[in-house]
């Protein structure tokens, strides 16, 4: 019984060995991915870019699809934005909270003023193909925040997936409006997943119902659950629509 008990305590002691070895090789693994990508980025010496697709909602409620650029280049840790066309002040807010999640993400230094990254300027501009006046909102922030990250890491942004969702300090995606025309926007560019923030690929919306009073008629607007992946579908569009909580879940998706 001893003999039994004595293998039975050495097995426990060399799979408890085990885990924690592994846990940690599993950390260092990960810590070592972020210093080769803090040096690649901390190194620049010529200016990166590139470009994304974000859907936003015109002035009239209809989807527009918009071009998103970003540029990383050595600098002081300014955070610029073309202002042609305008943007509104939210808009702007929003790309600082973007750079520094994905600051943060990459395990980057951060500028002394806690906005920019050390050693580094970053640029946004937004352009159409059809005539622009003001881009406000702060829906392109969880955008912003993946190519942000695709930039400095020198990654490439799938282009058949488009996201909306505002972004967080912690990473987390917040809601947004106007979906279902954002949808649509997607689905005429030809993309083939809308990631939208966690609770929204349910959506309500406000449908008019007529009601008799007697000798009148009463018009109510009315509140209806709609389900953006069965709205596209009885639309017979291709688009598919799926849930994001974190920019983690967002990279996965959207990075390659």
């Amino acid at each position: 019984m001893r003999k039994k008990n004595r293998i039975y305590l050495i097995a426990v002691f060399v799979a408890a060995l085990a885990f924690v070895g592994g846990t940690v090789f599993g950390i260092s693994i990960s810590n070592l991915g972020k210093i080769e990508t803090q040096a690649k980025v901390m190194g620049l010496e010529n200016s990166r870019s590139s470009s994304i697709a974000i859907v936003a909602v015109s002035a009239n409620e209809t989807g527009a699809l918009l071009n998103l650029n970003v540029e990383v280049r050595p600098g002081t840790g300014e955070i610029y934005v073309n202002t042609a066309p305008l943007v509104e002040a939210d808009f702007q807010y929003a790309q600082w909270i973007a750079v520094s999640v994905a600051a943060n993400y990459l395990g980057l230094p951060v500028d002394d003023d806690n906005v920019g990254i050390k050693g580094l300027d970053i640029s946004f501009s937004v352009s159409s193909d059809e005539p622009i006046q003001l881009v406000g909102g702060p829906s392109a922030g969880a955008a912003m925040t993946v190519l942000t990250i695709a930039v400095l890491d020198n990654k490439q942004v799938k282009n058949n997936v488009v996201i909306t969702g505002e972004i967080n300090d912690d990473g987390s995606i917040g809601k947004v409006g106007g979906l279902i025309a954002k949808l649509e926007a997607a689905e005429k560019a030809g993309k083939e997943l809308f990631l939208v923030p966690p609770g929204q690929s349910n959506v309500i919306v406000y449908k008019q119902v007529a009601y008799k009073v007697g000798p009148f008629t009463k018009i109510m607007l009315e509140p209806v659950t709609v389900n953006l992946n069965e709205y596209a579908e009885n639309m017979g569009w291709k688009v598919k629509v799926q849930e994001v909580s974190t920019i983690q879940e967002a990279i996965t998706l959207m990075l390659e």
